[in-house]
């Protein structure tokens, strides 16, 4: 039996209720349809912890994040923490492509020989001052198209998120991803591969050159749709926020060193 491809495809932040294979018949997303048609799909799946790098360290780990050593976010998956890449026969051809948020994010590593970084954003967890220097493939793609980095980021002018998500849809990075791992699964031939392809989208921000797809008219709202909120929306907002350990990114941590 020849070795099986494997093509692992993440979004971020999309909810399972976005997909028709979960019930949902009004967002179009023909291509995970058409995947969902053909596949198993799980009724009942479980995130590890619901902030990002825990999360991702979790799916290539097969970790929990605390046994991964990464409890919160921005904080770098160890080099003695293996992924499943790492763990695969020598004879298979491995990449990553996109969102990493494990730190040094756009250099190969982890058993990912080949690597296709699009963000630029997560400078501040970079290993060397040496690395800060270096721009992501996406970065020179929109130089090679004509277009200006808009913000400065340690030192470096870079492109922010809202910048890139106004682009047309031939810049943006989906399409610069899936131009890639297109390219790199028929570059394989026929040496099995591993591909992750990690997409941003639909995490924020929530603007693009879809905007007008869709009628707001038309789309269902639920009863607390413009009604003014509790009164202590505020604070269950912040307990949530600290219960999930994703307040600490911004210093908003309500625990005290005793707790």
């Amino acid at each position: 039996m020849s070795a099986p491809n494997l093509l692992y495809i993440f979004t971020d932040q999309q909810r399972v209720d976005t997909m028709r294979c979960y019930g949902n018949h009004l967002i179009e997303t023909p291509t995970l349809n058409s995947m969902a048609e053909e596949s198993f799909v799980f009724e009942h799946a479980y995130v590890s912890q619901p902030v990002c790098s825990p999360s991702r360290a979790t799916m290539l780990t097969g970790r929990w994040p605390h046994t991964a050593g990464v409890p919160r976010c921005n904080v770098p998956l160890s080099a003695e923490v293996p992924t499943f890449a790492e763990l695969l026969p020598d004879d298979y051809r491995t990449a990553f492509m996109g969102k990493w948020h494990l730190g040094d994010e756009i250099f190969p590593q982890h058993g990912f020989t080949n690597w296709v970084g699009t963000e630029d954003s997560y400078r501040h967890s970079y290993s060397s001052a040496e690395k800060l220097k270096v721009m992501s493939p996406y970065h020179h793609f929109l130089l090679d198209n004509g277009f200006t980095p808009d913000i400065e980021n340690q030192g470096q002018r870079i492109f922010s998120r809202h910048f890139e998500a106004s682009l047309d849809v031939p810049y943006t990075k989906p399409t610069y991803l899936g131009d890639q791992a297109a390219a790199y699964i028929r570059a394989s031939g026929d040496r099995p591969f591993a591909l992750c392809v990690s997409y941003l989208e639909p995490h924020p921000p929530h603007t693009g050159p879809l905007n007008d797809f869709y009628d707001p008219a038309l789309l269902p709202t639920g009863p607390a749709f413009m009604q003014p909120p509790p009164y202590d929306a505020p604070l269950i907002a912040r307990l949530m926020s600290a219960f999930y350990m994703a307040s600490e990114n911004y210093g908003l941590d309500l625990r005290t060193d005793a707790d």
